[in-house]
């Protein structure tokens, strides 16, 4: 379980420090206009906001802590 701990607190704080230091951005598609059989659609570029990249990575730094931390 400690393993688990580890590797995914590892994990976190990987993906969490590239969200920070990089920037994450993902597409997203809705619908535009609709005439008949003509159907437009419109793409835009979202980017994950740097504050869940701090959540992540301070979310796998207290797993680490927890699964490094020796029990008795």
């Amino acid at each position: 379980m400690r393993k688990v701990m580890v590797i995914l607190g590892l994990v976190l704080l990987l993906g969490g420090g590239f969200i920070l230091g990089k920037g994450l951005t993902y597409s997203k598609k809705r619908a535009g206009i609709e005439i008949g059989s003509f159907k437009t659609a419109i793409k835009t570029q979202e980017t994950v906001p740097p504050w869940i990249g701090g959540v992540a990575a301070a979310g796998g730094v207290a797993l680490l802590i927890v699964g490094l931390i020796p029990r008795k």
